[in-house]
């Protein structure tokens, strides 16, 4: 595991010229920038092309809508006109089996009669009756509204007959409408013809005259008048909605009556926008602001990283600098000893490469071979539990087999958690000291030589000094006794203080000699009192 580097800030120091290496990066940063607004751009386009679809999904789909509504409108109004067309046949049938008159007023049994919504509806049907086959085109026959509409406008005279020969040639029912008031506007009345055959012969027609108005609110049920607004209109090719027509555009369903030319308009009170497409949309650009912020989030981190990168870059180019120009080495260790970074000052300190030391563990390349034991018990004592303050000497063989005598401090390798997982060596070359220690032996060695040459000299100067009276003293006493002892001019009596003087002055010399070697021996000189006239006289 190696200890991956921890940006620090620094405030003593000014990162400006080391991070403009960082500009190198700066056309990569450019590239992901460009990336990042690509993705943005596609992102924004996309959604667009949502909005676009959605709004083209929704215009077809409010299109589907309005067509399904007026087909189904249309078959409505169809089924019931058919339901009321047969209900008509019904009353004529037994109109002939009761024989009824020219005045065709409702049969009782109509009242019994179980007829369709129109027939049933309020406002519907305003007047009916029967016609027979001998009283076609008499408008004094029919129904009580026959006559009027028949007499209030020439075209509704021409209409009605028009309704009542289409209804006996074609054999189907017939209208007639809308029918003209006096100033020749059109009212919302429109006459419908059934026919009846009996074995393949003309019996008549059962008329009745209709409120469109009412056949057009009738026909729709109450929700469809929630949500949508219902009128009748005749000849509505000129009110037909254009192709570019919008949701609320109103929509002509045609009624199909034989006959008539009528409209149901139908016009929508209130739009009613797709809820999955809005919901579909909704979660896009809910998608889209996520993916939005994630954008802006990477970019922040982004902008982060390279700061952080920057710092990072200018403390290598800082420490790398700073490793290249120091002398001394550098090497980190984890605590199982092997090696995990040595810098060019230590593998020129012992003559290995980097790839070569490091990985490498005890017994070291590096170690002398007649050293290995006490560098294997070094080794081990700085694993467990580093060096003091002043440092461990050691002596280290170079590869080239010349050794070199280093001094190493280790300091605790912790990560930037503060777990503890090696350790970091400064290794100090001393060989140069070492040697300068040995030749400044060797001098301190032949100075104390001259030291004691000199002292010697000192020492005999001085013996010579002090012992030269007395020696000469001595030597006079004795060939002066010696003369008179040859020449027997001296008693036995004179014989004895010239012995005396001569062993004072033998002791004299040893004091001196013993007072020279403990000067020579440095020993602490014992003073005593001396009489000074007693030593001038002697």
């Amino acid at each position: 595991m190696t200890p991956s580097p921890v940006p620090a800030t620094d405030a003593t120091f000014d990162f400006a010229l080391l991070q403009q290496s960082a500009a190198r990066t700066g056309s990569r940063n450019r590239r992901a920038l460009w990336w990042l607004l690509g993705l943005l751009a596609l992102l924004l386009g996309s959604v667009v092309t949502l909005l676009l679809y959605l709004n083209n999904f929704e215009a077809e789909e409010a299109a589907r809508r309005r067509a399904a509504y007026a087909q189904w409108l249309a078959q409505s109004a169809q089924f019931h006109f058919r339901r009321l067309e047969d209900d008509l046949l019904v009353l004529s049938r037994q109109a002939v089996q009761q024989g009824a008159g020219t005045k065709g007023a409702l049969a009782d049994e109509s009242q019994a009669l179980k007829a369709g919504m129109l027939w049933r509806e309020p406002g519907v049907v305003l007047s009916s009756g029967w016609i027979g086959a001998g009283q076609l085109n008499d408008p004094r026959v029919g129904p009580e509204r026959w006559p009027l509409d028949w007499d209030v406008h020439p075209d509704n005279a021409e209409a009605l007959a028009m309704m009542q020969s289409t209804s006996q040639g074609l054999r189907r029912a017939a209208y007639a409408g809308l029918m003209l008031d006096r100033k020749g506007a059109a009212t919302d009345v429109v006459w419908l013809a059934v026919p009846f055959f009996e074995r393949g012969q003309y019996m008549g027609a059962y008329v009745a005259s209709l409120s469109m108005q009412a056949c057009a609110q009738g026909v729709v049920p109450k929700w469809f008048h929630q949500q949508h607004a219902i009128s009748l209109i005749s000849d509505g090719a000129d009110a037909l909605p254009g192709p570019d027509a919008d949701d609320i555009s109103p929509h002509l369903v045609p009624m199909n009556l034989p006959g008539t030319d009528l409209f149901i308009e139908m016009s929508p009170l209130t739009t009613q926008p797709a809820a999955v497409p809005r919901i579909f949309l909704a979660v896009a650009i809910v998608f889209l602001m996520g993916m939005l912020a994630s954008l802006w989030a990477l970019r922040r981190d982004m902008r982060k990283r390279q700061q952080v990168q920057a710092m990072l870059q200018a403390q290598v180019a800082l420490r790398t600098a700073m490793e290249s120009s120091v002398t001394i080495g550098l090497r980190a260790w984890n605590r199982d000893g092997q090696i995990l970074y040595v810098n060019d000052a230590f593998c020129r300190m012992v003559g290995y490469s980097a790839n070569e030391l490091v990985g490498q563990s005890a017994p070291l390349p590096y170690w002398p071979p007649d050293h290995t034991n006490e560098l294997n018990a070094v080794h081990l004592d700085i694993i467990s539990q580093g060096t003091e303050h002043t440092g461990v000497e050691v002596q280290f063989q170079h590869r080239t087999g010349r050794r070199v005598d280093v001094l190493i401090h280790e300091a605790p390798l912790t990560t930037a958690s503060g777990e503890h997982i090696g350790w970091m060596s400064s290794i100090l070359d001393i060989s140069e000291r070492k040697r300068a220690q040995q030749v400044a032996e060797v001098q301190q060695q032949k100075l104390e030589a001259s030291g004691r040459l000199v002292a010697m000299g000192e020492v005999a100067s001085t013996l010579a000094h002090e012992l030269n009276q007395p020696l000469g003293a001595l030597s006079s006493f004795a060939n002066g006794l010696v003369n008179r002892l040859h020449s027997h001019s001296i008693t036995l009596d004179e014989v004895v203080p010239v012995v005396e003087r001569m062993a004072k002055l033998s002791e004299r010399a040893g004091n001196i000699i013993q007072r020279v070697n403990a000067f020579a021996r440095r020993r602490e000189l014992s003073r005593q009192m001396l009489d000074l006239s007693a030593f001038i006289k002697r």
